[in-house]
């Protein structure tokens, strides 16, 4: 029996996953985060701990992307994160790469914020469900509103100012059933970078467009149609996460090795 190399006797977290705060300043039908009333903020004491046993441990390559997610970071100062990544910058090995990203729902994003992602180079995903009819279904505010207004705002603001994102959109029965009107929206929005979660039964939420018959079905009929509008008007739609990710592990050498992040032990590692 051969000897595994080397760089396979250890796990290799790719993505580290940081929850700043629990808290959202919005209340989404569908979210599953339990605490999210809870505005309690991670101990700077606590952060030093995390990233000097992650830089430690041996299981990071040249690059490590570190996502602050789970709850709205948004909520906390421009000044929390510019401490942390000053802290984080002064920790990790000169050799190593930290590439920091924001998942937000938009609706906080101004100019303070657009300069802070331009300077330090932060990657930015916001959660956006489409359309008005498709977002303010279930994207309310704590006083059960639609955010449609707040977060489109943000997203042009970006676009104004030349800072890079792309979005995530969690479909819908509804949504899955209008794949030109979700990319209609994208085009008219300046929005070319796309991926789409579905709405899952996790923690206490239970799905209810993914209880209905016939919904893994109208899942692939929407990615199938979208992908043909896409390919339909080339330089519009420049990646779609599904379609991207399916290709890279179906089209490659026979050699090349087959990882998914989602079932490595430890590539996706998550600290509340």
């Amino acid at each position: 029996m051969g000897v595994a190399p080397a760089s396979r006797l250890v796990p290799r977290i790719e993505l580290l996953v940081v929850q700043p705060t629990p808290f959202c300043n919005i209340d989404c039908r569908y979210c599953y985060l339990p605490d999210r009333n809870s505005k309690a903020v991670v101990a700077r004491e606590t952060l030093s701990n995390l990233f000097s046993q992650v830089f430690a441990s041996g299981w990071v390559d040249e690059c490590l992307s570190v996502v602050w997610h789970a709850g709205e970071p948004m909520v906390l100062p421009i000044a929390f994160y510019r401490d942390a990544f000053q802290m984080i910058d002064r920790l990790k090995p000169a050799s190593l790469t930290v590439a920091h990203s924001f998942q937000t729902n938009g609706t906080l994003i101004d100019e303070a914020w657009c300069a802070f992602f331009a300077d330090h180079h932060v990657n930015l995903g916001v959660s956006i469900d489409g359309p008005r009819q498709f977002h303010d279904r279930n994207r309310l505010t704590r006083s059960g509103k639609g955010t449609f207004d707040r977060t489109i705002a943000g997203i042009r603001l970006l676009r104004r100012r030349g800072v890079p994102f792309h979005v995530i959109s969690v479909l819908s029965a509804a949504s899955m059933a209008a794949p030109q009107e979700m990319f209609d929206f994208y085009v008219e929005e300046g929005i070319d970078q796309v991926c789409f979660n579905v709405e899952e039964s996790e923690g206490d939420h239970v799905s209810r467009s993914f209880a209905e018959t016939g919904v893994e079905a109208a899942y692939y009929r929407f990615l199938r149609e979208f992908w043909r509008l896409s390919a339909a008007a080339p330089g519009r739609i420049s990646f779609i996460r599904e379609i991207e990710h399916a290709i890279q592990q179906v089209i490659r050498p026979a050699d090349a090795p087959f990882i998914n992040q989602l079932v490595e032990p430890f590539a996706i590692t998550s600290m509340d």
